[in-house]
């Protein structure tokens, strides 16, 4: 049987042309490769209370090696109050699958209370991650949305060198970068950060970019003009390219 395509119409013919005709456009935002989701839940002893243990429910995006040794960057990603680690693993997770970064989002039921518990519970979990996952050790990234910026900042105080690079995102102020000792060590740290946020404002935040900056810490501010207190997915192309030092034409 001849099949005549005039017979269909000239938008036929244009849907057929388009659909057979790769855009650039549409395939940068088609992740190349899609993760896999993990859920599960990692039982953490407490430092505060002796005999005590906590179960920790965390999410993971994780990718199948396709070469013998390859490893992933890992970006630890802490909810803000009232969130919990899937829904903020969706938030990252469409960008880290097009950059080929492994996300892990925690969820925290009773809340950042605690410093030694979060601590300790956090350590761990990246620890049993690395052990069990395809892991880039010296690639392992923190970010912190709201109050999980607040946990962000206890851990990167806690053990400066054990994150490559630091987010925190829609972030109170940290009067603590006043009392660093000179010479101390931080990771590059970015305050992503809208400006019409009503619970912390943006020239706190500036403040706290500049005080990093005169101690000779490296610290970067992305501040969008339409945001609130949030964090918007689309943010997150800029933030990688942060965190990854490469521009995402780079990508392979």
């Amino acid at each position: 049987m001849t099949l005549c395509l005039r017979q269909f119409g000239p938008s036929f013919l244009i849907l057929v042309i388009l659909s057979s005709v790769k855009l650039p456009w549409v395939q940068a935002n088609v992740p190349k490769e899609r993760s896999t989701v993990v859920e599960n839940v990692i039982r953490v002893e407490s430092p505060s209370l002796p005999k005590a243990y906590e179960e920790l429910k965390y999410y993971l995006s994780t990718f199948k090696p396709t070469r013998k040794g390859q490893r992933f960057p890992l970006l630890l990603a802490l909810h803000g109050r009232g969130g919990n680690g899937r829904d903020y693993l969706d938030v990252w997770k469409d960008e880290a699958d097009r950059r080929h970064v492994m996300v892990l989002a925690p969820t925290r039921t009773r809340g950042y209370s605690d410093e030694a518990d979060d601590m300790v519970a956090f350590y761990r979990l990246v620890e049993e991650i690395v052990r069990q996952y395809p892991v880039a050790r010296d690639k392992i990234f923190l970010a912190g949305d709201s109050s999980g910026a607040l946990v962000a900042r206890w851990l990167v105080l806690s053990n400066p060198g054990g994150w490559k690079k630091v987010v925190f995102v829609s972030s109170p102020p940290f009067e603590q970068w006043e009392d660093l000792p000179d010479g101390g060590r931080l990771p590059p740290i970015l305050y992503v950060h809208g400006v019409a946020d009503n619970q912390f404002k943006i020239e706190e935040i500036a403040g706290s970019v500049e005080t990093l900056r005169r101690r000779a810490f490296e610290a970067k501010l992305i501040s969008y003009s339409d945001a609130g207190h949030e964090h918007r997915p689309e943010w997150n192309r800029e933030i990688f390219d942060w965190l990854l030092g490469q521009d995402y034409s780079s990508i392979s």
